[in-house]
């Protein structure tokens, strides 16, 4: 990786975050932030977008799962219309 990239996750199966379980979103995230980690040599991951935007502010426990795992932003949640692309 050249020097000021950064990398971000977003999904390994492209489910809504509404539609998973908190053991379901964990899983994923950890699988998605592993394989891309290990891709980037070792790499941070720091950024996460949700599939569809499908994270909100009401989220507290997935909030809290990014965390965890050293996801310091996130670009799923913002005030507006938005679509999944489906």
């Amino acid at each position: 990786m050249s020097e000021g990239t950064v990398l971000g996750v977003h999904s390994m199966h492209h489910i809504a975050v509404y539609e998973q379980t908190i053991e379901e979103f964990e899983v994923d995230l950890v699988k998605n932030i592993e394989t891309i980690s290990s891709a980037a040599n070792g790499q941070s991951i720091e950024y996460y977008r949700a599939p569809g935007f499908s994270l909100d502010f009401t989220d507290d426990d997935k909030i809290a799962i990014l965390a965890k795992y050293g996801i310091k932003y996130d670009f799923s949640m913002f005030v507006g219309s938005h679509s999944s692309g489906a």
